[in-house]
């Protein structure tokens, strides 16, 4: 029990300091199998001689007592082989309870509590029984491995005995409701295992909000641009965004202006810029990041077209959360009225509106808020629009006909029948369409 709770990186750190109970640990840890069949074989030996020795001993001595103060009473034969009886079982109780308590329970509640100190200070008796026992250890497994294989099972191989993504998982769970992890560190992690299953496309500033600047654009321009909208680097494209071709640094354009060469073209100092399709992992895109050393990566669809682009800080806030300079202008995605309504930017991430908002939204085509309600809509987004389930409503509040820009979510305790005649429930007449979501 000790060795299978105790921590394997405490052993092998306390075994590089020198630590000689450490290192016969490390070694019981190479050899679980043998550990255990040697530790089980004691445990057999102990609990048989306690049977036999303690039982029989306790059982005799108590029906030797009863029959010397009752014999004078009890005349009956019959009756005086029922009190040994019951001595017997009284005395296989007893045994049992002293067995269980003191040969179980109790050294194993020790242990959960204490495994580094328990495994540390019994290392060395179990060492020894270990290397008395090995014949016996040798003949038991040789027999076991015969029955397994007879009865068609084969050996445990040694990738069958990791644990999966999934169980980790709940490692972690379980960690953070046992107090070990605070509610950040367990998001963090959760955050890790996501990381190589989320997409490019699913985190990338889409092209219609890219900020980006003509490569025939001049150096003093791109300063001007990088200054109004807080960006150190730019995607430099030639006649339209959908044609990108390198990227900028700001740096470059401040060197070239200090080298009075405010006439220098953008596209003189674009660098070579990395193309992915918006499929791409970001367990594989962080890779390519790192060996082309960039930071940014434009984001395209099977037809070659500009999706829009993914950074590194795209990246980074993926595992840690949001991260904001000091040129940053912290949006809310979730803003919460005084009617009890919830103001949702079109923007927000499916994922997150269900994890923070208490939905249950499931769309394989369209991963915002604002693009699963164009979609269900199917048509241009007009003011007032609304789509209707037995949860929610979601009207459309904002839009630029391409596009929805803000939601309004209305909770729903129960049911309510739908508006007819574009009548809104104020009462109010509105050119509205509203779209009902049958339940699954």
């Amino acid at each position: 029990m000790a060795l299978a709770r105790v921590r394997r990186t405490r052993i092998d750190q306390l075994a590089e300091e020198g630590n000689r109970a450490a290192i016969l640990t490390q070694r019981a840890m190479e050899d679980t199998d043998g550990f255990i069949s040697a530790c089980q074989l004691g445990i057999t030996i102990a609990t048989l001689c306690l049977g036999a020795v303690g039982e029989s001993t306790f059982a005799e001595d108590l029906a030797k007592l009863v029959e010397s103060v009752f014999s004078g009473v009890i005349s009956s034969a019959s009756i005086l082989t029922a009190v040994k009886g019951f001595c017997y079982i009284l005395a296989f109780c007893v045994t049992a309870f002293l067995q269980t308590a003191f040969g179980e329970l109790l050294p194993k509640q020790w242990t959960f509590q204490r495994a580094e100190q328990t495994i540390l200070l019994f290392i060395y008796p179990m060492n020894v029984w270990c290397w008395i026992t090995r014949p016996f250890n040798y003949v038991l497994k040789g027999f076991t491995e015969i029955v397994m294989r007879a009865c068609g099972v084969k050996d445990v191989l040694e990738h069958e005995q990791v644990h999966t993504e999934e169980e980790l998982k709940m490692l972690v769970s379980e960690s953070h409701e046992g107090g070990v992890l605070e509610p950040e560190e367990e998001e963090m992690l959760h955050s890790v295992f996501d990381f190589a299953e989320t997409t490019a496309g699913e985190i990338m500033t889409p092209r219609t909000d890219l900020i980006g600047i003509a490569g025939s654009a001049t150096v003093k321009s791109f300063v001007d641009v990088a200054l109004k909208h807080g960006f150190s680097r730019l995607p430099v494209f030639e006649d339209n965004p959908d044609n990108i071709f390198g990227l900028v640094h700001i740096r470059d354009c401040l060197r070239a202006i200090l080298e009075h060469k405010e006439s220098t073209s953008v596209g003189e100092l674009a660098r070579k810029v990395l193309v992915v399709p918006e499929n791409k992992s970001l367990g594989d895109l962080l890779p390519e990041f790192q060996k082309m050393k960039t930071h940014m990566a434009i984001v395209v669809d099977e037809y070659g077209a500009t999706r829009g682009i993914v950074t590194l800080e795209d990246l980074l806030e993926e595992l840690v959360g949001e991260i904001a300079d000091e040129y940053d202008i912290v949006k809310e995605y979730i803003q919460p009225q005084i009617d009890g309504s919830i103001l949702i930017d079109g923007k927000l991430d499916l994922e997150e509106a269900n994890e923070k908002l208490g939905l249950n939204i499931e769309d394989e085509e369209f991963n915002t808020m604002g693009g699963h309600v164009f979609g269900m809509l199917g048509h241009a987004p007009e003011l007032g629009d609304e789509i209707k389930t037995d949860q929610y409503i979601l009207r459309v509040e904002e839009s630029d006909r391409r596009r929805i820009n803000k939601l309004r979510l209305i909770m729903l305790k129960s049911p309510e029948p739908a508006p007819e005649n574009g009548t809104s429930t104020s009462g109010k007449k509105r050119n509205t369409k509203s779209v009902e979501v049958p339940r699954n």
